[in-house]
């Protein structure tokens, strides 16, 4: 799982979330499951979560500009 966690992080940010979301699977036993710590699991989320707001706010303001 090492290598699955350092190549895309939030890809397992986003597996453990969803598991939350669409299954009802806590997610402590998503991280522990796939070998990650809590601290990492948080530290990504806020992190992945920071990104994914940027990226909302460049794509809207560049749509903002294009109409």
């Amino acid at each position: 799982m090492g290598e699955a966690v350092a190549a895309c992080p939030a890809a397992l940010v986003g597996l453990i979330s969803d598991n939350k979301t669409e299954h009802g699977v806590p997610y402590a036993d998503s991280y522990r499951g796939l070998g990650v710590s809590q601290p990492w699991f948080r530290k990504w989320r806020e992190t992945s979560g920071e990104q994914d707001s940027v990226d909302r706010r460049s794509a809207a303001s560049h749509s903002l500009q294009t109409h």
